[in-house]
């Protein structure tokens, strides 16, 4: 991001014209959407009032879903081919590909499909708790985490590789306690 925000409006219209230009605005845009590593070593994600850091080496999640509801995001330690969410098991796909070592987290913004009041107001802390793993449909063995926060309901899925590391589940966790909630 540093090279593209060191090059000048200038340099790129008189080297290669408008068509560039715009190219290089659409992918400066998109990189400042993403977020910017900070100094942890994480990158910022927001979509849908919905923000999170996550480690700058995972793939850029996937944002909420448009075409499924309830609408879905995917956030995972690794490249998840062919799949973009959509779908009422769309999960599977992602879940088929864990690597051993993987993490997946799979957030369900439950607001306007089930009542908000239903839920639990949100953990104090998110803990990877053996007793919040269960097989699920459509996500295999997974943990489960449901909360309301400012006036939204939302359901966590996260399912770790079966030679997952203590340093994989702790960064699962902090992107977990780095979710931040806006009111839609």
């Amino acid at each position: 991001m540093g090279l593209v925000a060191a090059i000048t409006l200038h340099d790129i219209r008189r080297t290669v014209g408008g068509a560039a230009l715009a190219l290089a605005l659409a992918l400066f845009a998109v990189g400042c959407s993403l977020g910017g590593d900070d100094a942890s070593g994480t990158k910022v994600f927001e979509t849908s009032g919905v923000s999170f850091e996550y480690p700058d080496a995972w793939p850029p999640p996937l944002p909420f879903t448009t075409e499924t509801t309830p609408t879905r995001m995917t956030i995972s330690s690794f490249p998840v081919m062919g799949y973009d969410g959509e779908g009422d098991c769309a999960p599977q796909t992602a879940v088929d590909q864990l690597p051993g070592s993987g993490a997946l987290v799979f957030i369900l913004d439950m607001t306007g499909f089930s009542e908000v009041d239903d839920f639990p107001q949100r953990p104090s802390s998110f803990e990877l708790d053996n007793q919040m793993l269960a097989m699920r449909e459509c996500f295999g063995e997974s943990y489960e985490v449901s909360f309301r926060e400012k006036g939204r309901a939302l359901t966590v899925y996260v399912a770790l590789g079966p030679r997952v590391s203590d340093d994989m589940r702790s960064k699962v966790t902090d992107v977990l306690e780095s979710l931040e909630v806006k009111r839609q």
